[in-house]
């Protein structure tokens, strides 16, 4: 138990100054006259109702998030919101939205739930996001007159949310073929691996 606080604090410590060191580098090169200047000269009159829609909002995709869970375990809306706000957090300040990860954590240190099936509901929300946003950009560009390479680009994405769909499909149809073939792969150099990423595979 010592061993364990110990270890607790060891890691406290270390979020603290990768913290530190984190917002010393956001603001090493911000000009805090301007920032003074642009509070000082800012309406405050839109803060709240903006502060109240994106908490809604964020409220609302805890509560989609839990009817992707819920086939596997109920899990309160309030413990979502937790975990997706400091998700959030971590995306801030980490690179690569390494705030996922984060909040997967949470929900499986919480649950119990693997690991590898909480961030597979989290990669299946934004896969959910990407498409609403393809297709409000689809009627958006039939209806204003936007450059040519915003074309191309809605096009790029299109194509490539049309290929991850398709992947999707045949994973869920022909999945149990696909993890055959990769655990036989995986077990000609370890068996040990194998039955380890099998599993993670299987719950994603």
């Amino acid at each position: 138990m010592k061993n364990k606080k110990s270890v607790n604090r060891i890691l406290f410590l270390i979020g603290i100054l990768i913290s530190i060191t984190l917002v010393y580098f956001s603001v090493v090169n911000v000009d805090l006259n301007k920032v003074i200047a642009e509070i000082r000269s800012s309406n405050y009159v839109y803060i709240l109702p903006a502060v109240l829609i994106m908490f809604a909002g964020h409220w609302l995709r805890s509560i989609r998030w839990k009817m992707l869970l819920s086939p596997h375990q109920p899990i309160a809306t309030r413990h979502l919101f937790s975990a997706l706000m400091i998700g959030y957090l971590g995306n801030t300040v980490l690179p690569a939205h390494m705030g996922e990860l984060i909040r997967s954590y949470i929900i499986k240190k919480k649950t119990g739930l693997p690991g590898s099936l909480v961030f597979g509901t989290i990669v299946l929300e934004r896969f959910l996001d990407v498409l609403s946003l393809i297709i409000i950009m689809i009627v958006t560009l039939m209806v204003y007159p936007f450059p040519g390479w915003l074309y191309r680009s809605a096009l790029a994405v299109t194509i490539s949310i049309i290929v991850l769909l398709v992947l999707f499909t045949l994973f869920k149809a022909k999945g149990d073929v696909l993890l055959s073939i990769f655990s036989k792969s995986i077990g000609l150099f370890s068996e040990r691996m194998a039955k380890i990423w099998s599993s993670k595979i299987k719950n994603f």
